[in-house]
Parts: C-alpha cells; structure tokens; sequence
C-alpha cells in the first residue's frame, strides 16, 4: 500500500515506514471480488511453494490497526489478520498481513489496481515490478 493512501485510510501519526519486505512461500492472487457480481478482484497472498510477495513493511499502532481494520472489511469477513513471518531489511519479522477470506477464483485485477501497487516500485526487485507489469486485467 503506498504512503498516500497509509496517510488517506489510518493517518501519518499512526504509522511509520519500517522496510522493504518479502513473503516467502506465497503468492500475490487478485481472489477478493471488489463487489457482488463483479469480476475485478483485490490482493490477497496464499501460500505457495517457491514463490515470493515483495512490498513495504509498515509500523502500525493500535489505533492505525483498527482504521485499517474497516477499510480491509475485517469485521464484515472479506479479509482477516494473520501473523506471518516476513523477511525485511532488518532481518525475519512477525508481520501482520490481510488475507482475502471471501474469494472467487476467475478475478482479475484492474490496471488502476495494478497501478496502485507499482507506486512502491522502489522497494519492488525488477523481477517482481515485471511480473506485477504482466498481471492480466479486466480491462
């Protein structure tokens, strides 16, 4: 999630930038649908032998969980908090991440969504900026 839209959903007092991160043993899927009869989906990771999900490892209070909570539809059961180890600049660390629990499998991203997530392309390795760059979209 880029720095402008962690300050538009939670507010810059309720986070900082911690690193890059890797999620080791997942995979970046688009399964979450954006809504009822649509055929656009959100992120999620699962898990997946041999693959890998890079972004940005944020520090986040407890009031920055609980905003954040809302806009990832926590309580209405689309995605659900886990406890993963990820890899980051600083060595293994217990993250938080979102996982979709409402899925579909023939979703696809938007290029806008797409987009959204190349904005950390700084943090991104070239290999992975390429793959995001070739995600099929619903448009």
């Amino acid at each position: 999630m880029s720095k402008k839209q962690m300050d538009e959903r939670i507010g810059i007092e309720n986070y900082s930038l911690f690193s890059k991160g890797t999620l080791i043993n997942y995979k970046l899927i688009f399964n979450n649908p954006k809504c009822v009869f649509s055929k656009e989906g959100y992120a999620s990771v699962e898990p997946d032998i041999d693959s890998v999900v890079e972004g940005i490892i944020y520090e986040i209070n407890n009031i920055g969980l609980e905003k954040l909570d809302v806009f990832e539809l926590v309580f209405d059961k689309e995605y659900k908090r886990e406890q993963i180890s990820v890899d980051s600049e600083k060595g293994k660390i217990i993250c938080e991440v979102y996982i979709a629990t409402n899925t579909q499998d023939d979703l696809k991203p938007s290029k806008a969504y797409i987009e959204k997530l190349l904005v950390g392309r700084s943090y991104l390795s070239p290999g992975y900026i390429k793959m995001l760059e070739s995600v099929e979209t619903i448009d």
